[in-house]
């Protein structure tokens, strides 16, 4: 008898824990993040920016524009990225003597073995940068500042 009562709750309470670990679709749930990059007190118009979470996990990815903002997306653009502490990388290519603006790609000759970072290279490795940010629920505003020695993560 007490076996039978016990068998709907416990059925009920792992139904409980599983619904909080993603949704039906199998994706982890996510908040948005969005943020401004600068380097040397410019803002950094060229590039991409990943952040990878610590814990695992799906990375999330976004495209710098030219005025140094970015929008981070997981599994759609713009969706995010998922809970938790994150290691950030940020890779920012031109051709040698470019500023990083697509015309510089088009003038150089050579293609993708002719590209130069803009930044640092420690930056375009997530285990090198130093950059880490906790994404938490609910909107996320993750500002970072390079120089040509550190960087810094600012968090609102």
């Amino acid at each position: 008898m007490l076996r039978r009562r016990l068998s709907p709750l416990l059925a009920a309470a792992a139904i409980g824990v599983l619904a909080g670990c993603g949704s039906s679709d199998g994706r982890t749930h996510t908040a948005p993040v969005k943020g401004k990059i600068t380097y040397k007190g410019e803002a950094l118009h060229v590039g991409s920016i990943m952040f990878v979470p610590e814990a695992g996990g799906k990375t999330a990815v976004a495209n710098i524009s030219k005025d140094g903002e970015y929008v981070l997306g997981s599994y759609e653009d713009d969706d995010g990225a998922i809970l938790g502490k994150h290691r950030i990388m940020i890779i920012a290519l031109t051709a040698p003597g470019g500023t990083g603006l697509p015309e510089d790609f088009i003038k150089a000759k050579g293609g993708a073995e002719a590209q130069v970072s803009v930044i640092p290279e420690k930056f375009s490795d997530d285990k090198t940068s130093k950059l880490v940010a906790e994404v938490k629920d609910g909107e996320n505003t993750i500002d970072i500042v390079l120089s040509e020695k550190s960087g810094e993560v600012k968090q609102n």
